[in-house]
């Protein structure tokens, strides 16, 4: 099952992450989505350098309009409006908690049957296509690696 979040929510969801002081991953078909601008959490930044370098994520951002993608990555501290975030989302998305801050978001119904932590080259239920590098479960991977160093 492949679900695409609608083109108008597209644009609205980073400007209410950016007014809840969250950091974002946004996740398509064929590109990840970054702010313009630079991340205060070390977790986005290091996985835009890591997907910069496979030359992913370059030429659009966030903020363009017309982007669609499937599902995003939130991180959040302290100075986050976790409770705004539920609130904007919880209707239409599953929030799943990933701890350290860390949420993934997916349409409802569109819910992994699996933990991150499963195996990569697995087919996703959401993705309606096998491993690429785009899957959020990489940048989880990723994250946990470099959040212990």
């Amino acid at each position: 099952m492949h679900q695409t979040i609608p083109k108008k929510r597209c644009e609205e969801i980073p400007v209410i992450l950016k007014e809840c002081r969250i950091g974002m991953i946004l996740e398509g078909t064929d590109n990840v989505y970054f702010s313009s601008e630079v991340s205060r959490f070390r977790e986005v930044e290091q996985t835009r350098a890591y997907f910069a370098a496979v030359g992913i994520g370059l030429a659009e951002t966030a903020e363009t309009k017309g982007i669609i993608y499937d599902k995003f990555c939130i991180v959040t501290d302290a100075q986050s409006d976790i409770e705004r975030m539920y609130r904007e989302f919880e209707q239409e998305f599953d929030i799943m908690d990933r701890r350290g801050g860390v949420y993934e978001i997916v349409p409802h119904g569109c819910k992994k049957m699996h933990t991150y932590l499963a195996t990569a080259a697995t087919t996703l239920p959401c993705s309606g296509a096998a491993h690429t590098p785009l899957r959020l479960e990489n940048m989880m991977r990723f994250w946990i690696r470099t959040q212990s160093t």
